[in-house]
């Protein structure tokens, strides 16, 4: 038994003595949170009932423009409403108003865990 103990206790030094003690490191940019998210949207100034505009939304991320986001979705709503909708999109939307008034344009989009929204409005006459 003294042996087996002696054996198990030399094995335990010479595992111990050959490992270098240091422990890998991340890099530190792994560390960093990834850069939020900028939502411009781009919106006519005015236009005519049941005439199509186009909505559009540049999305950056930092200095980089973002092609691969999850999903991109448009709110539009009158301006004195509390309800809307919800359109899918990605960037670009066609969208025919159908009566006078000032409609706000909310764009949400998600990149990842990120998420980020932005709103306009746009006065149809």
């Amino acid at each position: 038994m003294k042996k087996l103990a002696i054996l198990f206790f030399s094995l335990l030094v010479i595992l111990v003595g050959c490992s270098n003690g240091k422990k890998e490191e991340k890099p530190a940019e792994t560390n960093k949170a990834p850069e939020m998210l900028n939502v411009e949207i781009q919106l006519p100034d005015q236009a005519e009932p049941n005439e199509k505009v186009t909505l559009s939304a540049k999305v950056t991320q930092g200095e980089e423009k973002v092609e691969d986001a999850s999903e991109v979705q448009f709110e539009i709503r009158k301006k004195r409403e509390d309800n809307g909708r919800m359109v899918n999109g990605k960037y670009t939307l066609a969208h025919t108003f159908i009566s006078p008034d000032t409609y706000n344009v909310k764009v949400h989009v998600e990149k990842g865990e990120l998420h980020e929204h932005q709103q306009e409005s746009v006065e149809i006459k």
